[in-house]
Formats: structure tokens, sequence, C-alpha cells
């Protein structure tokens, strides 16, 4: 229950900043890009659920690219639990969801708002977190407890 409430916050914070970025011609006009954004999104908000949930009812579609088939089941509960939030998984293997992320940034369609994945080989991170296509973020709630 516990992990199911950490990626329900997850998703909550995600819902309302987690939007792309402008296609950048260099890594430090990506880098200034994005600090630009992390620091409009206000990223070190401590808001609480409820204020999430709000300002959540303002977007449109959550869409996440996943590479586990059981964010479905925390699909299903979160709509539960949050009436009028919608959720949209595409259930992709890890090396397509780095090329999809890309060609969405090259397209300048940033329909994705959270990615779920692991970085085993180190792709994710060297292709989209590096370059600051993609950015990293744990919620002020649950960094303490990531080890």
């Amino acid at each position: 229950m516990k992990g199911k409430i950490i990626v329900i916050e997850v998703i909550f914070f995600m819902i309302g900043i987690l939007t792309g970025c402008a296609v950048i011609e260099n890594k430090t006009d990506r880098t200034d890009e994005m600090q630009s954004w992390v620091e409009s999104a206000n990223l070190s908000d401590q808001a609480s659920s409820e204020e999430l949930y709000k300002a959540a009812l303002e977007e449109d579609t959550l869409v996440i690219y996943s590479v586990s088939s059981r964010v479905f089941d925390v699909k299903t509960g979160f709509e539960e639990e949050y009436p009028g939030l919608n959720v949209d998984i595409r259930d992709v293997r890890g090396d397509d969801i780095v090329n999809m992320v890309l060609n969405n940034y090259e397209k300048k369609d940033y329909a994705c708002d959270l990615v779920i994945c692991s970085d085993c080989d180190g792709s994710l991170y060297k292709k989209l977190i590096e370059p600051g296509i993609v950015y990293p973020y744990i919620p002020w709630d649950i960094a303490p407890n990531m080890k």
C-alpha cells in the first residue's frame, strides 16, 4: 500500500510540472533552459496532496511511458481515488522509451509527462537526462526515503 501511495504522489506532482522543453541547439543552452524550467515549475514546492489534486484537475491527461505493466493497476486505483484525473499509460520497452522521448523532443511533441523505466545501460541518463531533455525528479516528501 505504501508503494502505491508513493507512486500516486509522484504521478500527482508530475501532472502539472513535467511538460517538455523547447528544442535547443547545444548542451549548455539545454542546461540553462532546463534550469529555467525547473525554477518556473517550482519543483521545490512542498504542496499537499490536496493542493496537487486541485491543480491536476486543470491539466489534460497524464501520459506515462512505462516498462512495467504493473503501472496499469496503479492507473485504475489512481483514477478511482482521484475522480476527474485521467491517466494514459504506454507500455513500452526500455530502449524504445529513450527513442520515443528523443523523437518527441525533436518534433517538439511533448506528450509524455512521466517516464518510468530502469537505466541499466546508462542510455536514459546519457541521452535524455545529461543533455537536459528529461528532468529526474523525486518529490520532497519521498526523497528522504530513497537510498
